[in-house]
C-alpha cells in the first residue's frame, strides 16, 4: 500500500470535521484516498458510497488499498450487503421498487456522494430519492459529496446539493430558503425566451461570493496547489467491471485455461507478494514463451476497449478530463476507441499514418483546444515526441516492458509540463488482464523512480 500525501491527510481531516461535507478536489489529486481516510477517522461502521456504474469496481479496490482489512460489496439488486462498505450504483435510485424502499428503512453512519454532479439536476428522480426531505441522505449521519466538476454547466446545478446538505448560502433575511429560480436568477446569466420556453441559462455570475459562502462546508485544491507534494509522474490502475466477456473469452478461447493454470500456481506460492508477483511476472512477461499469450493480449485489449471508451467519455464529459493521451497496440482497440470519442475532437496515429500526417496530428493536440483526445500506437509513440498539452495518460493497452510505459508516459512528463502527469492503466476485473497490468503497473512505477531522467537519455541515443 503507498502512502497517503500529506494534503490528502488535510482533505480526509476536513471532511472527519464535517457532517456534511464536500470535496471539490480537481481530477487526479485524490478524493476517493481521502473520504476513505475519513471514514476510518471517523470510524463509521457502515459506509454507503454511491457512484457512477463504472467507478463501482474502482471503488472497491481504493476501499481495499487505503482501508486493509475493510469488507466492500457492490450492491447490484435489492439486496443490501454486510460489509462495511456497501458501493451503489445512481441508477438504483432512478426507479421505484424494493430497493428504494430498503434504502429508506436502512441507516448509515455515512454516505459518500461521489461524482456528485450525476445528480445535478434538481428536479430528477434520483435526485430526489437521494436529496429530498425523504431521500436517502437525510437518513445517514454524515453525507459527504465528491466531484472536481461539481456544476458542469452553469451553477444552477448546485441547488438541490445545497438545498440538502448546505443551506446557509440559500438563506434569506426571513430565514427561508431561495427557491430554484432565485437562485438562478442571483448567480446565473439567464435568456429569456417566448413562452412557455423556460429561461435559457448561458453564464455565471456572482461566483466569488458564492464561492465564499461555500467555504465553510466545500474545500477545493487544484493540482497546481498541491503540486509540490506531488512527484512529476505517477501510475495507478483503473479496474472496468467485464460484464459477461470473460465467459465468452474464456468459451472462444479454452487455451487461457493453460495460463490460468499457471497463475494459481504462482499465487499459491507461500511467500511474499514481491515474490508472487517475480513469479508470476517470469511466467506473463516471457519473451520466449511458447504461450498464446500474444493472442490473449489482444483479445483482453479488444475486450476492453469499448469499457475504455465509457470511462473516457464519462471523465471527459463531467470529470474535469481537459486533455489526455491513449496509447494502444491492437488496430481493432483504436478503431473502437476513435469512434465512440469523436465528440471529443479525437485524433488517431498509428503504423500507417505517414510521418507528416502524424506531425500534423501532434501539433494539432498541442495547440487545438477542441482535440481532447490523442490516440497513438504505443510502438511508435512512446518516444522522441512530445505532448505536454495532457497531464493525463491512459493505457488502454499496455505493453508488459515495463520501460516502453515509462517512456510513453514520460511524453506528457517532460520539459514544458507545468503539471503533474497520472498515468493509469485499464484493467478488466477478475481476469488475467487485471494480474498481468498490475504486475506492470507497479514495476513501471518502480522503474520510473530509479530512473527519473531514462527517457532523456534513451531518445538522445536514437536521435544518433
Amino acid at each position: 500500500m503507498g502512502l497517503p500525501f500529506p494534503y490528502q491527510h488535510v482533505g480526509a481531516r476536513f471532511l472527519a470535521e464535517r457532517r456534511y461535507g464536500a470535496l471539490f478536489d480537481e481530477m487526479g489529486v485524490g478524493k476517493s484516498c481521502e473520504a476513505i481516510l475519513a471514514a476510518d477517522l471517523i470510524k463509521a461502521a457502515s459506509v454507503l458510497v454511491v457512484a457512477p456504474n463504472i467507478a463501482l469496481i474502482n471503488w472497491t479496490r481504493e476501499i481495499a488499498e487505503w482501508s486493509p482489512g475493510s469488507t466492500a460489496s457492490i450492491l447490484r439488486n435489492d439486496a443490501i450487503s454486510p460489509a462495511r462498505f456497501m458501493v451503489v450504483n445512481y441508477d438504483l435510485f432512478s426507479v421505484p421498487g424494493r430497493f428504494i424502499y430498503q434504502m429508506r428503512d436502512a441507516r448509515f453512519d455515512l454516505m459518500i456522494l461521489d461524482e456528485v454532479q450525476a445528480i445535478k439536476n434538481h428536479g430528477a428522480k434520483r435526485t430526489q430519492n437521494i436529496l429530498s426531505s425523504r431521500g436517502m441522505a437525510r437518513q445517514a449521519q454524515r453525507v459527504w459529496a465528491l466531484s472536481g466538476t461539481p456544476c458542469p454547466n452553469h451553477p444552477g446545478e448546485l441547488y438541490a446539493l445545497l438545498v440538502a446538505m448546505f443551506p446557509d448560502p440559500l438563506r434569506l433575511a426571513d430565514g427561508a430558503i431561495m427557491s430554484y429560480i432565485s437562485f438562478i436568477n442571483r448567480y446565473c446569466v439567464v435568456e429569456d425566451r417566448p413562452a412557455p420556453l423556460p429561461p435559457k441559462i448561458i453564464g455565471a455570475r456572482n461566483m466569488n461570493s458564492l464561492r465564499e459562502q461555500l467555504r465553510p462546508f466545500a474545500l477545493r485544491r487544484t493540482l497546481a496547489e498541491v503540486l509540490p507534494e506531488l512527484p512529476p509522474l505517477r501510475f495507478s490502475t483503473v479496474t472496468l467491471d467485464p460484464g459477461d466477456v470473460l465467459a465468452r473469452i474464456e468459451a472462444d478461447h479454452p487455451e487461457i485455461e493453460i495460463v490460468r493454470k499457471l497463475l494459481v500456481a504462482a499465487m499459491e506460492i507461500k511467500e511474499s507478494e514481491d515474490d508472487r508477483n517475480g513469479v508470476l511476472a517470469n511466467i506473463l512477461l516471457n519473451e520466449d514463451s511458447e504461450l498464446p499469450l500474444a493472442t490473449i493480449r489482444r483479445l483482453y485489449g479488444e475486450a476492453k476497449a469499448g469499457l475504455v471508451a465509457e470511462w473516457l467519455t464519462e471523465e471527459l464529459a463531467f470529470g474535469g478530463l481537459d486533455k489526455v493521451v491513449v496509447f494502444f497496440h491492437h488496430r481493432q482497440v483504436a478503431t473502437v476507441l476513435h469512434s465512440m470519442l469523436q465528440g471529443f475532437g479525437c485524433a488517431l496515429i498509428h503504423g500507417d499514418i505517414p510521418p507528416t500526417l502524424r506531425q500534423a496530428a501532434i501539433d494539432n493536440f498541442q495547440r487545438a483546444v477542441a482535440c481532447r483526445v490523442l490516440l497513438i500506437q504505443l510502438d511508435i509513440g512512446h518516444r522522441a515526441i512530445t505532448l505536454t498539452a495532457a497531464a493525463h495518460v491512459v493505457f488502454a493497452e499496455a505493453s508488459w516492458t515495463p520501460t516502453v510505459n515509462v517512456q510513453a508516459a514520460r511524453r506528457c512528463a517532460r520539459l514544458g509540463q507545468t503539471r503533474a502527469v497520472l498515468a493509469r492503466f485499464m484493467t478488466l476485473a477478475g481476469s488475467l488482464d487485471e494480474i498481468i497490468m498490475r504486475v506492470v503497473a507497479r514495476k513501471t512505477a518502480i522503474l520510473a523512480q530509479l530512473f527519473p531522467d531514462f527517457e532523456e537519455t534513451t531518445d538522445a541515443a536514437d536521435t544518433h
